[in-house]
């Protein structure tokens, strides 16, 4: 039997992650700006290996799509349970894969 997670723990930790990808990427354009948007330092050998606003930047772009999918998809798995009259517990719901979530598409 599939171990069950609470259901506001998971929606909690995809939440904590899009909030990490947004702080990430607000941090990376206001110290990118502090340096007039400069692209000097940007590849870490020239930089002795000392991390480019540009890549704080680069990295908040690129966890936030995957964090809303994620939120997406738990709302789908919900909202198709729901169709089919089967409740998950109020406080824990399966072990979500993505046939499951994409089962009412068909």
């Amino acid at each position: 039997m599939a171990a069950t997670v609470p259901s506001s723990a998971r929606y909690l930790v995809r939440y904590a992650v899009l909030t990490l990808g947004v702080t990430l990427t607000t941090f990376g354009l206001i110290t990118w700006a502090e340096r007039d948007f400069d692209l000097s330092g940007f590849w870490l050998v020239d930089n002795d290996w000392r991390l480019h606003p540009v890549h704080l930047l680069i990295l908040g772009i690129g966890v936030i799509p995957q964090a809303i999918w994620e939120i997406f998809v738990l709302e789908t798995f919900r909202t198709a349970r729901s169709a089919r009259g089967a409740q998950p517990a109020p406080d824990q719901t399966p072990a979500i894969t993505h046939a499951d979530a994409n089962q009412g598409e068909a």
